[in-house]
């Protein structure tokens, strides 16, 4: 019977959906009478609140070819150190430089803990020399994934037996976000949302990826003939495209949009806004969709490629066909998608259900059921049944 677990990734404090996902799954296996570790390569700073034994290799941070080459096999063995010391049963590792050492222990060092590597970066976004590497997750027990078209990639690119494969939802807490809908936004914010304005909201990471740079072109269209509207982005990371993005807006002369600085409560925010829009070039885990869907917020998003398209439909992703992306706007049981990269779609979108209050309404309700699918303990029970 397992009961002891080893979680490892190398960093918490920049993913921060992944230390949130760990420390999620930590407190599940806990709760079911089981013994978390968790053996870092980074010191985090501040001690996260995690159920589980905390341990550091306290490295120093080099970026060097040789040296994260060299980091793989130390880091392997570390892992097989550890997991004989400790008893450890299971290894769960998430992301790729956490997955790598895991993969490595077993093949070269003959670590018997049971490795399970979370593979969440889409394989087509890596460098030729990290697709090398994709080969070894042939030996790992199980690869969870976030997409079928990620399962699909390792099939048939890297020759992965389709049975170690496993597809899980990306979880949230629905009872948690509950609570902090109701948390009042701060005295600075509140004439944004009592000006009478229909909101659009996009949330996160201000980037290349993220795309907020049509999404801003694409509402200056729309305000220019509805200016009862705004958009609101909320966002953190990379001041050059905060001024990048902050340039183009007071070129467009617009006064409703407005790009506000990291909230660590935007939930909140969502719940007070109308309508969300993705307009991402690619996406992982769009976990900003699944925040929008538990605040009840109908939904427009470009099709780009990989999750997305999963994440909001009923339909067997099963081929690459399935995958093709969509020439016109196509109204879906759950949202609205547009073709990507495209600003007067994208535009037309956001004026079609700004004008359509029983369409919204309809996909709030669609929304509010489908989001039930990603509550935690339907997820956890999954991972649960992985390792038992």
């Amino acid at each position: 019977m397992v009961k002891n677990i080893l979680f490892t990734t190398t960093d918490l404090t920049q993913w921060w959906w992944v230390w949130r996902k760990i420390s999620r799954l930590s407190k599940f296996f806990f709760n079911k009478g089981l013994n978390n570790f968790f053996l870092g390569y980074y010191d985090i700073g501040k001690k996260y609140k995690f159920y589980w034994k905390y341990y550091n290799r306290k490295e120093k941070l080099i970026i060097n070819h040789f040296v994260a080459l060299y980091k793989l096999f130390s880091r392997a063995i570390a892992l097989k150190k550890f997991t004989e010391k400790n008893n450890i049963q299971v290894i769960f590792s998430f992301w790729e430089k956490a997955n790598l050492p895991n993969l490595i222990s077993k093949l070269l060092f003959k670590n018997k803990a049971k490795c399970i590597v979370q593979k969440t970066v889409d394989i087509n976004y890596f460098s030729k020399i990290d697709n090398i590497f994709n080969y070894l997750y042939k030996f790992a027990d199980n690869i969870i994934v976030l997409s079928n078209k990620t399962k699909l990639d390792l099939i048939n690119k890297y020759w992965i037996k389709k049975e170690k494969i496993k597809v899980f939802k990306n979880p949230i807490d629905l009872k948690e976000i509950e609570i902090a809908k109701q948390e009042p936004i701060e005295d600075k914010y509140k004439s944004l949302f009592n000006n009478w304005k229909i909101t659009f909201i996009n949330i996160w990471r201000l980037t290349n990826q993220k795309n907020q740079e049509l999404l801003i072109k694409s509402f200056d269209l729309l305000h220019k003939k509805f200016p009862n509207t705004q958009l609101i982005i909320i966002w953190w990371d990379y001041e050059w495209w905060y001024n990048k993005l902050s340039n183009l807006i007071n070129n467009l002369w617009n006064k409703d949009i407005h790009l506000l600085w990291f909230q660590s409560n935007p939930y909140k925010f969502l719940a007070k806004s109308d309508i969300f829009v993705l307009s991402s070039k690619y996406e992982w885990l769009p976990n900003a969709v699944l925040d929008a869907m538990s605040c009840w917020l109908p939904i427009i998003s470009v099709d780009c490629p990989t999750w997305p398209k999963e994440l909001l439909t009923d339909r067997e992703f099963n081929t690459y066909n399935d995958f093709k992306e969509i020439s016109d706007i196509s109204i879906e049981k759950y949202w609205i998608l547009v073709p990507n990269y495209n600003v007067s779609k994208l535009k037309d979108a956001m004026k079609l259900l700004l004008n359509n209050k029983e369409l919204q309404n309809t996909l709030r309700k669609n929304v509010l059921e489908k989001i039930k699918e990603f509550d935690l303990e339907n997820v956890w029970n999954e991972y649960l049944n992985l390792i038992q």
